[in-house]
């Protein structure tokens, strides 16, 4: 049974990614291929952005640091700016112990850590304008062999700084949707063999009614349900 129903496409290609540069590293490189720096996963929240990261990462068993807005702001000038760096620093010594696996550096919410740029908001401008030089390479070349991917996610991808959606950046995209029928009833399903169910039930018919709703959505209406059936 499916982990990310309706999420196949974002664990296709994050499995690509994380799992190509080790396994064919050598070919890529005598063919000249360049395998992307960064790769921004978007949509509604609860659709599994955080949680499709991790799944690959322990697949592969690939270091993964994940950092938010709350771990790179800081009250001094230049602080934010230097939490930022020694999060690249952390992911890339990570990345030079584990190849030839590469290492994640997962940046959550990238939204609220780089915003689009707009006047009043220095602050924020320096941090993009941070993020920009360091995905661009400014934290120093990688070995040979070691690969950190930097994988953004937003559940707003318009209100990022476009300057971060271009080649040599965040240049891959995956959409996360909030899933479908069949998906809805497959997660459903994942819920329900934890508990014995009572004659007559049909997710189908259940997973028919929750339109709109999110992975997370299904997950916390399972739990209500199954702690009525506890008491």
């Amino acid at each position: 049974m499916p982990i990310f129903a309706g999420s196949s496409a974002a664990l296709t290609l994050l499995r690509e990614l994380v799992v190509w540069p080790g396994r064919h590293g050598e070919l890529a490189a005598s063919l000249g291929v360049r395998w992307p720096r960064g790769v921004l996963l978007h949509g509604p929240p609860g659709c599994g952005k955080s949680l499709v990261v991790r799944t690959v990462a322990a697949e592969a068993g690939a270091p993964c640091h994940t950092v938010g807005a709350a771990d790179v702001f800081g009250a001094f000038a230049g602080e934010s700016e230097r939490r930022l760096r020694d999060a690249f620093a952390a992911a890339a010594a990570a990345a030079v112990a584990s190849a030839p696996t590469p290492a994640l550096l997962f940046l959550d919410e990238l939204d609220a850590l780089c915003p689009r740029r707009a006047p009043g908001k220095e602050h924020e401008a320096r941090v993009t304008a941070q993020l920009l030089v360091l995905m661009d390479g400014g934290g120093g070349a990688l070995p040979k062999g070691a690969t950190l991917l930097v994988i953004g996610a937003t559940n707003r991808p318009d209100a990022i700084d476009p300057a971060l959606r271009r080649p040599g950046r965040f240049e891959r995209e995956v959409e996360l949707p909030v899933p479908e029928a069949a998906s809805r009833a497959a997660i459903l399903a994942r819920h329900a063999c934890r508990l014995p169910l009572a004659p007559g039930v049909n997710l189908a018919d259940i997973a028919a009614g929750c339109f709109g709703y999110s992975g997370a959505d299904l997950a916390g209406a399972w739990r209500c349900c199954a702690d009525a059936a506890r008491r």
